[in-house]
């Protein structure tokens, strides 16, 4: 066992070791010839009396392990001090009292913190040693968890209890991106409080909740305070939405070319073949060697030294440096035996023959193949010939969640067909168009941070013809300056809303019957 000793240093010696039922026992005793009396720290050499420890540790490869610590008790020769006897202690590897060894815990504690109670317990059960879901809770109730206290830049935004009846407050540094607290509610006197303590903040990012406005105006007006840009996008997202159910609630019907649609959800549900799959995946390798070929190159290795290190041939190396534009996917069209015939196909289809009956005239100039193969050619003959002819309109229905989707969406972002279904929408209705370009000028304009077309904007949104937006632009102005830092500054809510997600799992991890100090524990502690 020389790699457990190494494992404890040399200060411990096994004296044996049993294995059976899955299970390893290691009985050690410490090497040492003196113990300090850890009250008046005199060396003693005395030994009174000896004990088995027992002690769980973690497992080697999938057995169990457990140390028996042989503990010795020693006579404190200090005439002087109170402790007659006392015990030897180990705390390289295991606290007093403790039953665990502390890499143990530190395993455990990972467990326990990323889990749920119950969950934990049973994982923790089957691999290490018992645990039940009381010690789990009460393991990180006991763990000291650091919180940074020096910061200036904070996130700042709620959370719920339940949705739309009890709302808390998640608090992150802007520069670690960590939450630094959490707290009980959103209420102005509660955020007031918070911040009285924290007066030294000079940042603040938040949601447009005039809540927050107003406790971060009151207790810190010098600070600078930025709206979020995601919560600005969404609620402009809902003033779409709202104009479109005020309007528009039961959809919308358009006349729309049928050939037209027909073809384009063919291109958009056209899939590759097998054979064409497996040539793409042997172009994208490579693209990967030609790019990696070029890299080395640039790092100025020789044709001979890049050969060797891609196993690529030399001449290879060499034609893959001379090209300049990447292979495309080249689709290769194989002969068939009914070539020869599809002519005489297309005509007799024309003259308005059946598939079964041109199958019959072929067959009796020599073809030998299938029937299956002519309906198809058939099949494909009939979309040309029907797409060819005169194009017919149909009227379709546009249900309001699809036309909200093509108001909002970037068009570039929308299928083929969809894409129809727009310009459709815009050259019927006036309205509509006119809502259309609000929008989506609205997103580029905060998008590219374009701050005088942003002050345009607002004055254009709020003389329109939509009560919706006259509301959403005098918001802004109740909030401008945030509003328009998210214009001149990188600050947003991003990681903050990513907390908050996570804060959410854990509560629903622990079936929303934790107390708040174990939730907080929880989104505290970071692996």
């Amino acid at each position: 066992m020389k790699i457990f000793t190494t494992i404890f240093q040399p200060n411990y010696s096994v004296k044996e070791t049993k294995i059976h039922d899955n299970m390893i026992e290691i009985t050690i005793i410490s090497n040492s010839k003196q113990c300090l009396c850890p009250k008046c720290n005199t060396p003693s050499f005395k030994i009174h009396s000896t004990y088995i420890r027992k002690v769980a540790d973690l497992p080697i490869s999938t057995f169990k392990t457990t140390l028996y610590i042989i503990s010795r008790k020693f006579f404190c020769t200090n005439s002087e001090c109170d402790l007659k006897i006392f015990t030897e202690r180990h705390t390289d590897f295991v606290q007093r009292y403790q039953r665990r060894t502390q890499r143990l815990n530190k395993q455990i504690e990972k467990i326990v913190f990323v889990l749920s109670a119950e969950l934990a317990s049973k994982i923790i059960s089957q691999l290490f040693t018992p645990l039940s879901a009381d010690t789990a809770i009460r393991i990180i109730k006991n763990t000291e968890i650091k919180i940074n206290s020096d910061y200036t830049e904070i996130e700042i935004d709620d959370w719920a209890f339940k949705k739309g009846t009890n709302y808390g407050t998640l608090i992150c540094d802007l520069k670690t991106r960590k939450p630094i607290d959490i707290l009980k509610d959103r209420n102005l006197q509660t955020i007031e409080g918070w911040l009285k303590e924290h007066n030294n903040v000079k940042i603040i990012t938040r949601d447009r909740s005039l809540t927050y406005y107003k406790a971060i105006s009151n207790v810190i007006p010098e600070a600078k305070q930025i709206a979020d840009k995601w919560h600005l996008l969404n609620n402009a997202f809902n003033v779409l939405k709202n104009i479109l159910i005020r309007k528009y609630s039961s959809g919308i019907r358009i006349k729309i070319n049928e050939a037209f649609i027909c073809n384009t959800e063919k291109q958009e549900n056209k899939k590759l073949t097998k054979i064409q799959q497996k040539q793409q995946e042997r172009l994208f390798k490579k693209h990967e060697k030609i790019q990696e070929v070029k890299y080395l190159k640039s790092l100025h290795l020789s044709k001979s030294e890049i050969s060797r290190r891609t196993g690529l041939d030399y001449k290879t190396v060499t034609k893959y440096l001379q090209i300049e534009e990447m292979p495309d996917l080249k689709t290769i069209k194989k002969s068939s035996i009914i070539d020869e015939y599809l002519d005489f196909i297309k005509e007799k289809y024309q003259d308005g023959v059946f598939a079964s009956e041109i199958y019959k005239l072929i067959r009796k100039k020599g073809y030998t193949g299938s029937e299956r193969t002519v309906r198809y050619h058939v099949s494909k003959l009939k979309i040309e010939i029907d797409s060819e002819g005169q194009e017919k309109e149909r009227e379709q229905k546009i249900t309001l969640e699809k036309l909200i989707e093509l108001l909002w969406k970037d068009v570039e972002h929308l299928k083929y067909s969809d894409k129809a279904k727009l310009e459709t929408v815009l050259k019927n209705k006036s309205d509509l168009s006119r809502l259309y370009n609000l929008i989506q000028n609205f997103k580029i304009i905060i998008e590219k941070r374009e701050v005088d077309k942003f002050i345009n904007w607002l004055k254009e949104a709020e003389e329109s013809e939509f009560k919706e937006l006259s509301v959403f632009v005098k918001g802004i102005y109740n909030d401008y300056k945030a509003t328009l830092n998210i214009l001149k500054t990188d600050f947003s809510n991003a990681l903050l809303l990513g907390h908050v997600n996570r804060l959410k799992t854990i509560k629903r991890q622990m079936f929303g019957r934790a107390g708040f100090e174990l939730l907080k524990k929880k989104v505290f502690y970071q692996i």
